[in-house]
């Protein structure tokens, strides 16, 4: 349930890569449903550049009006970007169509996530993510297809999902993070 303030967020990042052409992608939106906005962008990047002017790929739409039957992760967008929920917590078809890029992939989980609950108190820096953050790790598949050259994506990778209500402009964001590893392909 959300609350009355606009600055309640829920955000959704999912992560993909082409590890033989070092290139590594994400697929990252944000809702904020009190605001009937939906902020959310493409990006792809390789060894060569990891900056948004000279990565392979980078757009960003802030203003996308959000439909009245628009879900964190089942929702199509005005900007070409699209995510299907095909499991809760498990399967997801990300979409994406543009002039230079489309995108076709199914993220599946690995595992069901853990559930991290952040109790927002100065101290340890979470509340940035707004009382609820959690990532997991799985498998994207599918095909990227960047200014007429289709790459193949088979990859291990991590998503997140961030839900609650986020403070100010971010100035203390927490250092560290999560280790995720496969020891074989089961």
């Amino acid at each position: 349930q959300t609350c009355a303030l606009p600055s309640w967020n829920e955000s959704g990042l999912f992560g993909f890569m082409a590890p033989e052409r070092k290139i590594d992608g994400y697929f990252y939106v944000w809702h904020r449903p009190n605001m009937k906005l939906t902020s959310a962008g493409v990006a792809l990047w390789d060894d060569v550049g990891a900056e948004t002017h000279n990565c392979l790929y980078s757009e960003w739409f802030h203003f996308n009006p959000m439909a009245e039957d628009t879900d964190i992760f089942d929702f199509e967008l005005g900007n070409g970007m699209s995510c299907e929920l095909l499991e809760p917590l498990k399967r997801y078809r990300l979409g994406y169509e543009s002039d230079e890029l489309q995108l076709d992939l199914l993220w599946e989980g690995a595992y069901a996530p853990p559930n991290l609950h952040y109790d927002n108190s100065a101290e340890d820096g979470f509340d940035v993510y707004g009382g609820l953050h959690y990532e997991q790790a799985g498998r994207a598949t599918g095909t990227v297809t960047l200014r007429g050259e289709t790459i193949e994506v088979d990859c291990h990778h991590i998503r997140d999902h961030s839900r609650g209500l986020r403070p100010g402009p971010l100035r203390k964001v927490p250092v560290g993070g999560f280790d995720h590893a496969w020891i074989s392909e089961d």
